[in-house]
């Protein structure tokens, strides 16, 4: 389903994950988890275009390392998809970033 929206609504000619050479963005910013599907097919048709994942849901970080929690599967359904993104922006407290996620990420 993902990848047929993204043909019509994102990848379409003159859309904004074609490549940047023909009318595509320089950097595609994620902002809701929704559309995570999104950062491979971006990274697939650019590879050195910045993606960026901004992570509005606070997720304790603590929480999602203990298995069985609702954040832990919370958390494990969101990095599954989040990995190819090149920065990823989370709320500005400590512990809302599980320590899977790289501090230079």
């Amino acid at each position: 389903m993902v990848s047929v929206n993204s043909e019509r609504a994102w990848s379409c000619p003159g859309g904004p994950l074609n490549h940047p050479s023909s009318s595509g963005a320089h950097i595609v910013v994620v902002d809701d988890p929704q559309l995570l599907a999104l950062i491979p097919i971006a990274k697939e048709t650019a590879p050195d275009r910045p993606v960026i994942f901004r992570n509005h849901i606070q997720i304790r970080g603590d929480l999602a390392c203990t298995p069985g929690t609702p954040q832990a599967r919370s958390w494990v359904w969101l990095w599954h998809r989040a990995p190819h993104a090149d920065v990823i922006v989370s709320h500005p407290i400590p512990d809302s970033v599980p320590p899977t996620v790289a501090k230079k990420r």
